[in-house]
This record gives C-alpha cells, structure tokens and sequence, in this order.
C-alpha cells in the first residue's frame, strides 16, 4: 500500500474527531483567529495513506479534552483547552460572510472563551475533505491553511478562503453553511518567530500570501521592547484584490515607525521587480547585507518561482533561485513561508 511523509507525525487519523459546537460558546466573543490558504508545499507531504482506516467514524458530540491538558474530558468555565492536539477535529462554522468578489471569512467555534486554538506563530494548519468522498483513497483532498492572528483565547477562529474555480478544498469550503462542520488538524509549525531575532524583516507577499505576514506582524506587536522594522512589500493584481487591506493600513498609521507597507498593484505598476525592491528593501545587496535581516517570501507557487524558489517540502526549503538570488541574497536571509 502506498504511503506518505506525515509532517506532524504519526497521529491517527481515526482517533475520535471532536465537534467544537457553537452551542457552548461564550456570548461575551469579541475577537478571534483569522486563517487562509497556505501556498507552501502540496498536501500529500503532510499525509500517510495508513491513518485513513476506519476514519469516518461518528464524532462525538461534545469536545473532549486530552487528559494531560485538564483535569476533566468536560471543558468548563476553569479549563483552558488547546483545540488544536495533532488529530482531526471537527470545528462548527458560525458566521459565513465576504471579504472580497473571491474570497470569504468562515467564522469557526472553539466552544468556549477560555481555550486556545494552540497554533505557534509561524504556523498552519490543515483542513481536509471527508475521506469517504475522496476521488481516489491514495490522493488526500485536503490543503494547508495560514493563520493570521493566534492564541487568541475568545472563543473562534476565523478562515479566509479564496475560491478558484474547480479548486480542490476552495469550493467545498465555500459551499458550507452556518451549522455544518470542517474537519481541521494541527499544529504544522514553521519559523518560531521571536521578538528582536532580526534587526530587520522585509515580506514579500503575493495573494493569499500576506497571511502569515499579518501574523507575525501581530506577534511582534505583543512586545512592547520589540524593535524589528518590518518592511511589508504586498503585490496584488488590483486594489479591489488586496487582501486584509484595512487591517494592514490600520497597523501602518498605528506604528508608523515600525511597520513600511508597500502595496504594489500589476495593474497599475506592473509586478514587483528588481527596481521596486532596490527602493523599498532595507538591504538590496545579499553579499553586504551581513545577518541583521530576514526575507520573507509567500505566495501562489508562480510568485515563489519569481523570487526565490518554492520549497521542496514543509522540512526543506529548497534552493535559492530566482529575483532574491540575483540580488546576491543566501538562503541564510531568506525563509519561505
């Protein structure tokens, strides 16, 4: 039978998934976690074929803590639980709405205000169609999605989905409803971001791509002593695509001595190229740019060809190809996110 490189390890897929019900969440919900598609490596890679046995079973009603998180499998008021413990579970959708003509926000329950969704910065997710409508057993429909904001504890997570046209896990999403479920497995950690690592951080983000941006923006900001400028480079076919644009402005005119948004539309300015990044980059020469810096790069897997080269597997970032090479840069200063 064939099998697969499961990136979080051997968990099994058949472990009893938990339904995360909006029935027990708190009214007192105020903010929450904001997720979108991952452009890293494809889903396979996350996979092996021989945890699917008997993986459809019926998902208990309730939520049940691991017993080495609480001191009770019946989440109360006291516990703290992490959603998120490396097996699938099913989280309720609450609230569908639109962020943009192609994309939407799916508002997902953690059933109580005081739990985590327990995803480290920079992490991701995956969310997978049920196996009992897969195509072929040995193709897992199933795709990464980035976090925006995490460790949020008040009570939901919200996804951003951008739908393309027959796209493989896009459509399903965008085709639930208020009270269905998603089946959801993580934690798939990537960079462990700290505050003052770098002197500098330059993202260069394409599409769906400034999510994992937004998220270490944020992480940085919890730290009143962090110094990190972020120089945040975003192309975008048009404004009207851009996303998360109100929240990247909002954050710009709030640390104005920290954050240096550029959003570069092709429409208008073409795509970014090397002009662009001799002005807007901190560094634009690898070869004097010594270690004080980190690039970031995601994006759809044309705009990682363009600048750096896409990553062989969620553990290998590959070779160093493209604009970013050219420039002299070393995969020392760049990491793919």
């Amino acid at each position: 039978m064939r099998r697969f490189t499961s990136y979080i390890g051997q968990q099994s897929l058949l472990q009893s998934k938990t339904i995360l019900t909006k029935s027990t969440i708190s009214k007192k919900v105020a903010t929450g976690l904001l997720l979108t598609t991952a452009v890293t490596a494809p889903a396979f890679l996350y996979y092996t074929k021989s945890e699917d046995n008997n993986s459809n079973t019926k998902s208990p009603a309730k939520p049940e803590a691991d017993k080495t998180e609480t001191k009770s499998n019946t989440p109360s008021q006291q516990d703290t639980i992490k959603a998120l413990n490396g097996n699938w579970r099913e989280f309720e959708i609450i609230e569908i709405t639109d962020e943009s003509h192609d994309t939407k926000r799916i508002k997902i329950s953690l059933w109580n205000r005081h739990n985590e969704f327990g995803l480290p910065v920079a992490g991701a997710i995956l969310i997978r169609k049920p196996t009992d409508t897969w195509k072929d057993q040995n193709k897992p429909e199933m795709r990464p999605y980035t976090p925006v904001v995490v460790n949020d504890p008040e009570g939901w997570v919200e996804l951003l989905v951008k739908v393309y046209p027959n796209g493989l896990l896009s459509e399903y999403i965008a085709g639930k409803k208020v009270g269905d479920t998603l089946e959801i497995k993580g934690p798939l950690p990537k960079l462990s971001i700290k505050p003052n690592m770098k002197k500098n951080f330059t993202m260069l983000a394409g599409g769906t791509g400034v999510t994992p941006m937004y998220q270490i923006l944020n992480k940085l900001l919890e730290d009143k002593d962090d110094k990190t400028q972020v120089h945040l480079i975003i192309s975008q076919k048009t404004e009207k695509d851009q996303l998360l644009k109100t929240e990247f402005e909002t954050l710009a005119k709030k640390h104005p001595e920290k954050i240096h948004l550029n959003v570069i539309t092709s429409d208008k300015q073409g795509h970014i190229n090397k002009d662009h990044l001799t002005k807007l980059m901190p560094c634009t020469d690898g070869s004097k740019c010594g270690n004080d810096g980190l690039i970031f790069v995601c994006g759809p897997p044309a705009f990682y060809k363009a600048y750096s080269g896409e990553k062989k597997s969620p553990q290998d970032q590959g070779e160093l190809t493209g604009l970013l090479k050219e420039m002299n840069f070393t995969s020392d200063h760049v990491y793919k996110l």
